[in-house]
């Protein structure tokens, strides 16, 4: 697994933990908090990066008036990951 492939899994499982304490509306800040409370600090433009990766491979979206972000349910990680890939090495 590539380095940016394990930060985009750290960042979208920081997102899975803050919705399920119950955030559904979520912003770069967000993530960045938790993982400056685990000692393991990121800046705002990294993980805003790591946002549109995950957007990309339809795992989060964005309310363009609001800039909020939302996980989207019923996808997984490693499949959206894997079709990516897959879609990558067949274009």
């Amino acid at each position: 697994m590539s380095e940016t492939l394990r930060l985009t899994k750290a960042i979208y499982g920081a997102i899975c933990r803050v919705v399920a304490d119950g955030n559904d509306s979520l912003r770069p800040g967000d993530i960045v908090g938790c993982f400056r409370d685990e000692g393991r600090p990121l800046g705002s433009w990294e993980v805003r990066g790591q946002f549109s990766r995950l957007e990309n491979l339809g795992l989060l979206k964005i309310d363009a008036a609001t800039g909020i972000w939302q996980l989207v349910d019923g996808v997984d990680f490693d499949e959206a990951t894997t079709q990516a890939n897959g879609s990558a090495r067949s274009s």
